[in-house]
């Protein structure tokens, strides 16, 4: 058993009754080595942001490039004149524990005559797409991404997403993706800056890890954002996600979030979902039911077919109307032969959700089966405010008289 009072009366005999005589302010020199031990360790976020910002300034183009540097030698070579005793080009942002981003420093004067245009460029984005790297990984907490807004980042960041370098629009749209994620503040920014007409610019790209990384920040931006969602439809961004689904040369990566963000678009609102029967959502979306290379593919479309008209009468029996059209149930039930007829256990367990989820549809078409009232109840921490009591009337009405699904 421990002796809790023995080591208690051992530890007040090591205390000096009195206090050392010895106690004397920290000389200058003492207190500029604990400054420095203790800035060794402790990182400056804020000051090596504004570092990154100012990287993300730098020109692209190689005359750009070269007059700027010129610029910096020739303001070198005057402060060195005026103050030769002095530092001439003390950089605040400077921390030698991390890569110098300061032109000079990326292209140093001197080697200009010795570089080609294309290196000098390449030098400088290679630092540009570092920047990006390192910021995405600060911004990630709430109050990083915020004070990356309060010192100038969103402009500048914005402006990347216009490069003429598809590396650093990538980088970029990421970025935007970390920031926008669940952060109401940085998104009401964002809008005001008109950040989400910069990302939708990008979805014509023909690089498709551009297309891919800027859908990723507007489905953190719209899905998670009232107004957001608005200026989404109102920029005409359903006929886009519809061109994304039906084109099919369009990769998997971009289809499974253009078909996330539809799922979610559907379930928001009356007026989203008449818009994309008229738009064609039907067909575009059954033809990815039989998507033979992405298996996630397969089930959001599944689920999505089950999301275009669930929710009153009147929508579903128009959607019944374009499900004969598309021969919804055919494709269906082609699908489902091919699921039971796998062999290989792997695949076929692989396929369990996603043989599930063709079962349930087309039982609910088959039987005209009603849909339950708990089953709509689900979404409801899905949707905006407004649409809760909208659908807690439903919920009322079927479980007076439930509403088959497709009548």
């Amino acid at each position: 058993m421990t002796d809790w009072t023995g080591l208690l009366n051992w530890s007040l005999a090591q205390v000096d009754p009195e206090p050392s005589q010895d106690v004397r302010p920290l000389s200058e020199e003492d207190r500029k080595f604990l400054m420095a031990a203790m800035e060794s360790i402790v990182v400056d976020e804020v000051k090596r942001m504004k570092a990154l910002i100012k990287a993300l300034r730098l020109p692209e183009e190689a005359k750009s490039i070269k007059a700027a540097l010129l610029e910096h030698q020739s303001q070198h070579s005057a402060q060195s004149q005026s103050q030769p005793s002095s530092n001439p080009d003390p950089d605040p942002e400077a921390d030698a524990r991390f890569r110098s981003l300061a032109l000079s420093d990326i292209v140093p004067v001197e080697e200009i005559n010795h570089k080609a245009d294309e290196e000098l460029e390449a030098a400088v984005v290679a630092a540009k797409e570092d920047a990006l790297d390192e910021l995405d990984d600060r911004v990630i907490t709430l109050p990083m991404a915020q004070d990356f807004y309060k010192i100038g980042g969103f402009p500048v960041l914005r402006q990347t997403l216009a490069s003429q370098k598809p590396s650093l629009q990538i980088k970029a749209a990421q970025v935007w993706s970390t920031l926008l994620q669940n952060n109401i503040q940085c998104q009401k920014w964002a809008l005001e800056l008109d950040v989400l007409a910069a990302l939708m610019a990008l979805l014509p790209a023909d690089n498709h890890k551009l297309v891919s990384k800027a859908l990723g920040a507007i489905s953190s931006f719209v899905r998670s954002h009232r107004l957001a969602e608005r200026q989404f439809i109102e920029a005409q961004g359903l006929p886009r996600l519809m061109k994304l689904l039906s084109v099919h040369a369009t990769p998997g990566d971009i289809k499974r979030k253009a078909l996330i963000l539809l799922r979610h678009l559907l379930r928001c609102n009356a007026d989203y979902r008449k818009t994309a029967r008229a738009l064609g959502v039907v067909s575009v979306v059954t033809d990815l039911v039989g998507h033979e290379d992405d298996i996630d593919i397969r089930e959001q479309s599944v689920k999505t077919l089950m999301d275009i008209g669930r929710w009153n009468a009147s929508e579903l029996a128009e959607t019944r109307v374009l499900f004969d059209k598309s021969q919804v149930q055919q494709k269906l039930q082609a699908r489902l032969a091919k699921l039971r007829a796998l062999s290989n256990e792997e695949e076929k367990d692989a396929a369990q959700f996603e043989l599930a989820s063709v079962e349930k549809l087309l039982g609910m078409l088959e039987r005209n089966e009603p849909m339950p009232a708990q089953h709509v109840a689900t979404y409801l921490d899905d949707l905006p405010p407004e649409e809760h009591v909208v659908r807690q009337q439903i919920n009322e009405a079927e479980r007076k008289a439930p509403v088959a699904l497709l009548q």
